[in-house]
């Protein structure tokens, strides 16, 4: 029994690293394309925000994950959202991101739409927006 209950523990712990480690890769990757489209190197962003270049250098590498502070401050020098910083779902501007094609989960009426249904309504919001401008 005990020996069950060790294995299932460390199979969640090993979880759980994984899931971090893909989190901590997602905020490293955010912070390096948000750098390479200011075109800013890593010791100008420290110049900028006050935060050491090696804190700067942990966190572009996925070693350190920055502190909600930081993260705000590295987001107002690279004018991007602090959510997306932060790993969030939503686009470098903060707007949320909804692929309505891959969501099942959109209603109408009380009622689920079919992948069917959803391509139409995408065609017919596309359509929509063009004959707006």
């Amino acid at each position: 029994m005990i020996f069950m209950f060790k294995s299932i523990m460390y199979s969640v712990n090993a979880m759980l690293i994984l899931e971090l480690r893909k989190y901590m890769t997602l905020i490293s990757s955010r912070l390096t394309t948000a750098l390479n489209q200011k075109h800013l190197t890593q010791a100008e962003l420290a110049r900028k925000t006050h935060i050491s270049r090696s804190l700067i250098t942990y966190y572009v590498s996925g070693r350190n994950k920055p502190k909600k502070e930081n993260n705000l401050k590295l987001a107002k020098a690279l004018d991007v959202d602090p959510d997306w910083l932060a790993g969030a779902d939503v686009d470098m501007t903060g707007k949320k991101i909804i692929n309505f094609l891959e969501n099942d989960n959109i209603y109408l009426d009380n009622q689920r739409l079919t992948l069917t249904e959803r391509k139409e309504m995408a065609n017919f919001a596309r359509g929509f927006r063009v004959n707006k401008k």
